[in-house]
């Protein structure tokens, strides 16, 4: 396995490793278990050698860096969707989260060969919508506090 795509796979795995930290800090771990599925899955995929992992991991790494983004927003005083108490430990998280991201996204952009342009929107739109479809269900009201 190309060295760019082992580094792309550790850094999504530390950036589910972060989550289920958040979780643990916050009182809503499932929550957080909810939320790293779709990474957990795309992991799972990429140990197996399945050639659409790389796709799918940067769609998740892009998706928490802008998570990230909007939380950094809304601690800086900005507006943003993104609203809610944090706790020093989920802050410096967020740091992790958003650094093991770019360093992900980073590795994929030196990945050769380059998958087919059409297998990489394939394989990133199907892992953006299963972590939007993830994060959605993960704020449903049953799972806020479990």
């Amino acid at each position: 396995m190309p060295i760019p795509h082992r580094i792309l796979q550790s850094c999504l795995l530390l950036v589910a490793v972060a989550l289920l930290l958040v979780g643990l800090v916050s009182g809503t771990p499932l929550r957080h278990v909810v939320q790293v599925l779709p990474a957990c899955a795309v992991l799972v995929a990429a140990r197996r050698g399945r050639s659409w992992t790389a796709a799918a991991m940067v769609a998740i790494c892009v998706f928490w860096l802008a998570i990230v983004l909007l939380i950094w927003l809304f601690l800086l005083g900005f507006d943003s969707p993104v609203k809610g108490s944090y706790s020093a430990v989920e802050i410096v998280l967020t740091l992790v989260i958003g650094l093991a991201a770019i360093v992900g996204v980073g590795a994929a952009v030196r990945l050769r060969p380059r998958p087919h342009a059409l297998a990489f929107v394939g394989a990133f739109t199907g892992a953006a919508v299963l972590q939007i479809a993830a994060m959605w269900l993960s704020l449903r009201p049953w799972l806020e506090h479990q």
